[in-house]
């Protein structure tokens, strides 16, 4: 019999026998699933949630805890800052942004944002009612690593 090669997507040419291909088969399925190629990503930015007074503009009147969100609001009711922060980190994460939380309010809170949160700037604005500020940190290389380790390859 003829040995016949075929090229596969990598370019890599294999035997057409039955246990070429099956090996070659599993084998792209593994790699599949676990490689994923490095690339270089951008800079994380990350910014703190600071107070801007000791005013207490955002302390809960109580009831049952609930938060919802949608295209243009952000309610949040009797529920920790750490909700809002999740949320943040949540939407702007596609961005690369980092918030951390740096208000130390341990209370639950009452915010309402009547605002489309497309960019930092909307966001700050909105969080201005509430005397709270988005500060932009500057952004080490271990902290860029550490928040992305899911982004590296599995197999080295």
């Amino acid at each position: 019999m003829k040995n016949i090669y075929l090229c596969g997507l990598a370019e890599l040419c294999l035997k057409s026998s039955p246990f070429h291909y099956l090996r070659s088969l599993l084998w792209r399925r593994i790699t599949a699933l676990f490689y994923r190629p490095q690339t270089e990503l951008p800079p994380m930015s990350i910014y703190q949630l600071v107070r801007t007074s000791e005013t207490d503009k955002m302390g809960s009147l109580g009831g049952k805890p609930h938060n919802s969100w949608g295209p243009y609001i952000l309610l949040l009711r009797n529920v920790p800052i750490s909700t809002l922060i999740d949320y943040l980190n949540q939407h702007y994460y596609p961005d690369r942004i980092h918030i951390e939380d740096a208000t130390g309010f341990t209370e639950p809170v009452d915010i309402i944002l009547h605002t489309r949160l497309e960019t930092m700037a909307h966001a700050r604005k909105a969080l201005q009612v509430y005397d709270l500020d988005l500060v932009p940190q500057p952004a080490t290389k271990e902290d860029d690593s550490m928040l992305h380790d899911h982004q590296k390859p599995c197999l080295t």
